[in-house]
């Protein structure tokens, strides 16, 4: 290790662990705490989970706090073996984990929170830049030694060899006149990879303007009241950002890479003939950089236009919001920022190659095997636990689409990878017959593993990615039914008790069929309510969850109505059944969404305005859920997100229902008399409302020409009970199921259009990697054809030879991503309550979607192989 990288890691060793102790974290209920010191608080409070549950983050911050310790314990511990020249690689990785870890602990839950809650998340990102500067920093130090030193013995024999043609050759010190038509003819003959570099740089600034743009459009809209088709949209497109920038990273990289491999291909010729390495450096910097500069220009032009594109078709929806403007530092200033970070995190990581460009003088070096692992069962073990780990995420209804879930099982998918390929050689090696047979097919395998299973990996995490995070949303909207399926009746209404009569005269008159349920209103506490402190008032930002409560009597009913057969529930006690009126396309949603968003936390009634903080487990008991189901009994409202059925006992729900009726006959007279000031002064006294909710559900199907009249008559519901759709205007006492049935097409129609864009970007950036593997490997496999060709192999031989070579990598990684995406979608499926015709519908179009994806890479790969067999003819 060299002094002045050993120094370097040493300082950020110990500065991690500093700043984490001293340096003050994200607030805890309007407090910010030192990392130590926030769980000594929590420790001395008497009340740990509570402590944590005073901040909007809740369970995240705790998790953020325990990694910072556990990272700067882990970097201490790297500090003082630094000190002794000792190094363990399992720690350097934890520790980075750790940081990386914490910070996206912290961030997620930082984006749905209020400007001035945001103190101190800052900080963590300070805190995990430093281990991404001291690995930066330490790599540099390290091998620059190495590389001037190298350097300085090439000056050493450029000085010799100068003399030398002195002596022998004069030089008068000065290049002639020809030597820069001869550079620039070397370009010109060479632009394809020049060419190709420049493509990358423009589709990377493209995606990262267009990502950045629909984010800073998404963030203002998580703010506004209910949910539009927009909304959904930009924030769907915005939550795919950060997995396209990740691509963004890997394409530049392995564009850069073919560069600098050919460029320094090119060089050797102009090192031999005795151009200076100076000259060389210089020589490819102009180009390197007036090549990204191009594309920089190109890329944000691009990337603006169709950021305008989508303001414009989105204006009517950002009308009374601030929308950064094309030339504003939200969108170019950020967009350039992550242009040139990505940029020089490319750069970086072929840092070898690039140093090495004015040292390679020799044309036929020798090309050693890269080494291969010998540990499979570690990678075995570690490659099943993360993708058990990952998979029982992602069966979790509340975190279903938890990003954590995918990328345990893209590491899963990494190790099993690794001992797949392993194993496969082992086995051949065994085989002296099958070994020899193979050997040209997989000749890339023995001696360049490392960079294949790179490769394989980056097309399975492609594949994964249209098949798992994006093609399950579209998917799941291809088999979605008809809209008017998920109404089963016409209008759908709540009343209160004095009201009955007169909804019942209602429906008679305009020849409704129906029926009524005994009910009452069960509100869920969701993720979004501003907790300044342990001691102040809880003011609701976001509308509660309302739903429907009835009893297990009526579930049954309600089911033998509808011809559907009724689950033996058997409740007893406080015991609850879910019923999730949800669409087959709607993403798996919790009633519950706050805390842990394991619990369910909801009270009998409707929703407050507000509450005393220190009481919120009173207000909002842990109910104990037994059993959930998804069916469709009363319609699916509001984008399944409200109005879902709780199931009581029979016992249970009577015991409620009787006091749900004693508390409003005893406040109706006194609240029909307030005003909205005292309304609002009496939730700020009482921990209840004055009334709390309808207690009696009307089903009806209606002629289809009484149906306008009777939703004109039912209306008075909402003029005589506003305060019913004060906290939420889309959950009311009345739902007329032509208003939803209109609007369902559109929203599904915007989802697949959106999810269509996300898998043509992600093939986009598959397709584009293919051609950049088969670009940097096609004069190897020319080489390889013309030799075998003089030694008498026959071209049918030969033309599959090269078809094989070419496939092997998408072979493997299709199989690979295949596998693991069935296991996903039956996972999923079982997450989303599917029956067996809703799971078979779904399959059968996996596996169609599964055949037009393979199909297009097929297509593409003959097209590469046609173009080397090609070029192998003409040389």
């Amino acid at each position: 290790m060299k002094k002045a990288a050993k120094i370097w890691q040493v300082v950020c060793c110990f500065l991690v662990p500093a700043v984490t102790l001293f340096w003050k974290l994200p607030s805890i209920g309007g407090e910010r705490y030192f990392a130590l010191g926030a769980f000594a608080r929590a420790i001395g409070s008497g009340d740990y989970y509570g402590f944590w549950l005073e901040s909007t983050a809740g369970p995240m911050l705790m998790f953020c706090h325990a990694l910072m310790l556990l990272g700067s314990v882990v970097y201490c511990a790297r500090g003082i073996l630094a000190l002794f020249d000792k190094e363990k690689r399992w720690l350097n990785i934890a520790g980075r984990a750790m940081a990386m870890l914490a910070m996206y602990t912290a961030l997620i839950p930082a984006q749905s929170l209020p400007e001035q809650e945001r103190a101190g998340y800052f900080t963590v990102v300070c805190i995990c830049v430093i281990p991404l500067l001291e690995y930066i920093g330490f790599r540099f130090l390290d091998e620059w030694k190495e590389q001037m030193d190298s350097y300085r013995e090439i000056q050493k024999r450029e000085r010799e060899e100068k003399l030398r043609r002195k002596k022998a050759l004069y030089f008068p010190g000065k290049y002639p006149k020809e030597l820069k038509g001869l550079i620039w003819e070397n370009f010109r003959s060479n632009f394809r990879s020049g060419g190709l570099l420049i493509f990358g740089g423009i589709m990377c600034g493209i995606y990262l303007v267009l990502i950045i743009g629909l984010g800073q459009i998404s963030v203002p809209l998580k703010y506004g009241t209910g949910m539009s088709t927009g909304k959904i949209l930009l924030t769907m497109a915005a939550e795919f950002g950060w997995m396209i920038m990740f691509l963004c990273l890997i394409l530049m990289y392995y564009t850069i890479s073919n560069y600098t491999k050919t460029r320094k291909e090119n060089y050797r010729a102009f090192l031999v003939l005795g151009i200076r390495t100076r000259t060389i450096y210089l020589i490819f910097a102009a180009e390197y950089i007036m090549s990204l500069l191009v594309a920089y220009v190109a890329g944000m032009v691009g990337g603006s236009a169709l950021y305008m594109l989508i303001r414009y078709c989105f204006r009517d929806m950002t009308k009374g919001i601030q929308v950064p403007g094309v030339f504003s530092v939200e969108i170019l200033g950020i967009g350039s920022a992550a242009f040139l970070l990505i940029v020089l995190l490319a750069t970086m990581f072929n840092q070898e190659n690039i140093l090495d460009m004015g040292s390679s003088t020799v044309f036929y070096a020798e090309k050693k095997p890269e080494p291969i692992p010998e540990k499979v069962l570690g990678s075995v073990i570690f490659g099943l636990l993360f993708f058990d780990t990952g998979r029982g995420i992602f069966a979790i209804r509340a975190w279903t689409d938890n990003p954590g879930s995918y990328l345990a099982i893209l590491l899963s998918m990494f190790l099993l990878l690794s001992a797949g390929m392993l194993l496969y050689m082992r086995r051949q090696r065994k085989k002296p017959g099958a070994y020899q047979k193979n050997l040209l097919r997989n000749k890339n395998i023995y001696y360049r593993f490392r960079r294949n299973r790179w490769n394989t990996f980056i097309f399975s995490a492609v594949h994964f990615c249209v098949f798992v995070i994006v093609g399950s949303s579209f998917l799941a909207t291809a088999i979605a039914p008809a809209p008017e399926k998920l109404y089963p009746y016409d209008i759908v209404c709540m009343g209160y008790e004095q009201d009955v009569e007169e909804i019942q005269d209602i429906a008679a008159r305009h020849h409704a069929n129906g029926r009524s349920y005994p009910m009452v209103r069960i509100t869920a506490r969701y993720a979004s309510e501003s907790m300044q402190s342990a001691q102040s008032l809880t003011s609701v930002l976001w509308p509660q969850g309302q739903n429907v409560a009835i009893s297990e009597s009526t579930y049954k009913e309600m089911k033998k109505e509808l011809g559907k057969k009724a689950k033996d529930l058997d409740l007893k006690g406080k015991e609850m059944h879910i019923v999730y009126q949800e669409d087959v396309a709607m993403s798996p949603k919790m009633i519950e969404t706050s805390g842990s968003r394991l619990a369910y936390r909801m009270r009998f009634g409707q929703p407050l305005n507000h509450y005393d903080n220190t009481e919120r487990n009173d207000v909002f008991p842990s109910k104990k859920v037994v059993s959930e189901e998804k069916d469709i009994l009363t319609g699916v409202f509001f984008e399944g997100q409200q109005e879902n059925l709780v199931v009581l006992s029979d016992e249970w729900f009577d015991e409620v229902y009787s006091e749900i009726m004693e508390w409003n006959s005893k406040n109706m007279e006194l609240r029909m008399e307030t005003q909205d000031a005292q309304w609002d002064a009496y939730l700020e006294e009482h921990g209840k409302n004055m009334t709390e909710g309808q207690t009696t559900l009307f089903v009806w199907d209606v002629p289809e020409e009484e149906y306008d009249s009777m939703m004109e008559e039912l209306g008075f519901l909402k003029e005589k009970y506003p305060m019913d759709t004060s906290w939420d205007a889309t959950a009311g006492p009345l739902y007329g199921a032509r208003s939803y049935v209109g609007d369902i097409e559109p929203v599904r129609l915007e989802n697949q259009i959106v999810s269509i864009l996300t898998i043509v970007i992600l093939l986009s950036f598959g397709l584009l990697q293919a051609y950049i593997k088969t670009e940097s490997e096609m004069e190897e496999i020319i080489w390889q054809d013309l030799f075998l060709q003089r030694v008498g192999m026959k071209g049918k031989e030969r033309r599959k030879l090269v078809r094989s070579q070419v496939q092997m990598n998408f072979r493997i990684s299709i199989f690979v991503a295949g596998v693991i995406s069935v296991i996903m979608w039956a996972t999923m499926c079982a997450v989303r309550y599917y029956n067996g015709m809703e799971t078979l519908a779904f399959f059968g179009a996996g596996f169609l979607f599964l055949a037009v994806y393979v199909l297009i890479w097929e297509g593409w790969l003959y097209l590469m192989e046609k173009r080397i067999l090609k070029e192998t003819e003409r040389q």
